[in-house]
């Protein structure tokens, strides 16, 4: 049998509110890419527990500067997804190849930290020509998006969503620590989110 080609192409990994624990599978997969040999930017946002949508555009921004166009990925998680949306309106940087968009919060949360990030911009062809190709991943019993990721953002941006039963948040306390899951999607071409 053939051996499958490793996707070798930098990431770029965005946390989300108050950051991530350092059994995360943010931080997790930061270190198993790096381990690789792969190109990571993992960047700690500013004022992760109160943070402010300016602050954590320019932050993205500076994460980006240098990276080659069309060759690299971003997965973000939760605020991080928010956050990348609003980086994507705001046009600007170079433009990844793939994107992961993981348990982004309800756009109706009553989180006020999360205020500043809301509404969060739903443009259809932004979105689609903002990469080669975006997936949107979610779990059926959210509790930061109980109307779930598909309802909150894939309807309203055309886009599939992978859902994953009982995965909570999608975070340590659901129990993601290590997720080889996310680590084939960042080691493979294939767009397509396999849970």
């Amino acid at each position: 049998m053939p051996r499958r080609p490793t996707r070798t192409v930098p990431t770029v990994i965005v946390h989300g509110w108050q950051g991530n624990e350092p059994e995360h599978w943010q931080t997790w997969l930061a270190a198993q890419l790096a381990e690789a040999g792969r190109e990571v930017r993992y960047p700690t946002l500013p004022d992760a527990d109160t943070p402010q949508l300016p602050a954590w555009l320019a932050a993205l921004a500076d994460t980006l500067d240098g990276l080659p166009a069309d060759n690299f990925d971003v997965v973000c998680h939760s605020l991080g997804v928010l956050l990348w949306l609003h980086h994507v309106q705001a046009g600007g940087g170079p433009r990844p190849a793939r994107v992961a968009l993981v348990s982004p919060p309800s756009p109706r949360t009553s989180v006020p930290e999360l205020a500043p990030f809301l509404p969060a911009p739903l443009d259809v062809d932004l979105v689609r020509h903002a990469s080669d190709g975006t997936v949107l991943v979610g779990a059926d019993n959210d509790p930061y998006c109980p109307e779930g990721a598909a309802a909150a953002y894939g309807r309203p941006l055309k886009m599939p969503t992978t859902v994953i039963a009982g995965g909570g948040h999608l975070n340590l306390a659901a129990g993601y620590g290590p997720w080889p899951a996310m680590l084939d999607w960042c080691g493979r071409d294939n767009l397509a989110f396999i849970a």
